[in-house]
């Protein structure tokens, strides 16, 4: 058997739902992807046919992923048992059957499913970010004191001879 086919399919749908275009769908996946390093995709099925007769983006940033009670993250079954969408005190639920997740890789494994989640590149760049603003917010501070980096002096008087050669 062959892991993939190179025969090229049509789009299974014309258009993804009546108010976006494929092309939205592709510019939000690369949006949220960016950003929150997950991308939700909801497919509402025909009732007989069970086949998606259209799909949705879900907002990446107000979804959580809800596992089932007494959930294994080393089990073959997959621990999700459905997804929230939470806006403001609204909460929509998703079955795990009706959401493709798609998500970065995320290193940061934990028993509550934090794995679950991809890593937002973002917060990856968060340890640089942070240490730019902080070397940001020290030159300001020796700016604001007039004195120079690395320069010593007394606190109520000047330094004697001897203090300053040492």
């Amino acid at each position: 058997k062959k892991a993939f086919d190179d025969n090229i399919m049509d789009f299974p749908m014309a258009k993804p739902n009546h108010n976006q275009t494929w092309g939205d769908i592709k510019g939000l996946y690369e949006t949220f992807m960016s950003t929150t390093g997950n991308f939700y995709l909801y497919m509402l099925k025909g009732e007989f046919s069970g086949e998606p007769q259209q799909v949705y983006v879900l907002p990446a940033h107000l979804m959580q992923i809800v596992l089932k009670p007494g959930a294994s993250m080393e089990g073959m079954e997959s621990p999700i048992s459905h997804y929230i969408l939470i806006e403001g005190n609204r909460f929509v639920k998703f079955e795990e059957s009706e959401v493709i997740h798609i998500k970065t890789p995320n290193p940061e494994y934990g028993l509550n499913g934090e794995h679950l989640y991809g890593l937002s590149p973002l917060r990856a760049a968060l340890r640089n970010i942070q240490t730019s603003n902080s070397a940001i917010d020290s030159n300001i501070k020796t700016m604001l004191n007039s004195g120079a980096f690395g320069f010593l002096h007394g606190k109520s008087q000047a330094l004697t001879e001897p203090q300053a050669k040492e």
